[in-house]
């Protein structure tokens, strides 16, 4: 009786699965990437949430220090949104403490501990600087502002995102 090394045909099954996989994932959770500056306004209507809703936020200390911001405010935050609002804030923080929120389009209003940072009138799309990558990620929210705060005071306060 002939043996069949089966091996072959079982890792050629898993990776193609993986790939299968990888591919099916990346259409569902994928965001655009585009080149741009910090703050600017860009117009994407292809950038989207992931299916769970999460956006993740990051920046470079040089970006908050050329728009007057400390660097000891916040360094990443992962916020997670619902029909507009913030189910959690202030999740995932580094060592340095603050805080950064931002709403989704159809949000009504949003409070930054109380102190108003956003109004459904004034509602612009920004970008924020992805650390790994060294580029913008689109995100598809949209906010006039987003808030941060300092570690020594812990005042809060609000920053405008606008573009030019």
């Amino acid at each position: 009786m002939k043996c069949v090394n089966s091996a072959p045909i079982v890792m050629f099954i898993v990776v193609l699965n993986a790939v299968i996989l990888d591919s099916v994932l990346q259409a569902v959770t994928s965001f655009e990437w585009v080149e741009a500056r910090f703050g600017e306004v860009l117009y994407s209507r292809n950038a989207r949430f992931a299916p769970n809703g999460e956006a993740v936020f990051y920046e470079e200390y040089d970006s908050f220090e050329k728009h007057g911001i400390s660097n000891n405010m916040l360094h990443s935050s992962r916020n997670f949104f619902d029909d507009g609002k913030v189910l959690h804030q202030s999740y995932d923080m580094t060592s340095y403490g603050g805080n950064v929120l931002a709403i989704r389009p159809n949000a009504y209003s949003m409070h930054c501990e109380h102190t108003p940072c956003f109004t459904p009138s004034e509602l612009y799309e920004y970008t924020l600087r992805e650390k790994t990558s060294k580029r913008l990620q689109v995100i598809h929210l949209t906010a006039q502002s987003f808030c941060y705060s300092w570690i020594q005071q812990g005042e809060i306060q609000c920053v405008v995102a606008r573009g030019e």
